[in-house]
């Protein structure tokens, strides 16, 4: 799928990020070290409770793992969208927090970078054209689920999302 949106494997790294367990130790870490007063200001866990959807630990806790998987490379600079901002911030503050307690430089301050386009290419949901789509929306109806099952042969990203929004018409139809 990565490499159908347009990659460059020759200049890409890839690998299955759940086969390095230092992602997962460096979280925990992290996660050692993180304010309860830093998280309590991401605004995804608080608009799940306002919606009254279950918002998890693992919701709650997630910015602390994307910090984990951006400071893990030693990042200098992550595009983003604009809703990801208080996630960058807190990636730099997890960055100061490690630096400080471990008197030296571990972690560099990664600076964001929100390209100009994002706004335009946000993939919004197929039931509220206002909202982004997203898996914990609650309805399936809402969301293109894909994986290596669903590409087929010479088939860009773009053909298999038209695709798949044909299938999920045809079969709501039914």
């Amino acid at each position: 799928m990565v490499l159908a949106s347009g990659v460059d494997g020759e200049r890409s790294h890839l690998f299955v990020q759940s086969a390095v367990p230092y992602h997962l130790k460096l979280y925990w870490i992290l996660s050692c070290c993180t304010s309860n007063n830093w998280i309590n200001r991401m605004p995804q866990y608080k608009q799940k409770q306002r919606e009254g959807i279950m918002a998890t630990l693992g919701l709650y806790t997630y910015p602390v793992l994307m910090a984990a998987d951006v400071l893990a490379y030693n990042a200098q600079m992550v595009p983003v969208g604009e809703d990801q901002k208080l996630h960058m911030e807190l990636v730099r503050l997890l960055a100061d927090r490690m630096n400080q307690l471990c008197k030296r430089e571990i972690f560099n301050r990664p600076e964001l970078f929100i390209p100009p386009y994002v706004a335009e290419y946000r993939v919004m949901s197929l039931q509220d054209g206002t909202k982004k789509m997203s898996k914990s929306s609650g309805t399936e109806d809402s969301i293109i689920s894909v994986s290596y099952t669903h590409l087929r042969a010479h088939e860009t990203s773009l053909h298999l999302v038209c695709r798949l929004l044909l299938e999920k018409k045809k079969k709501k139809k039914k």
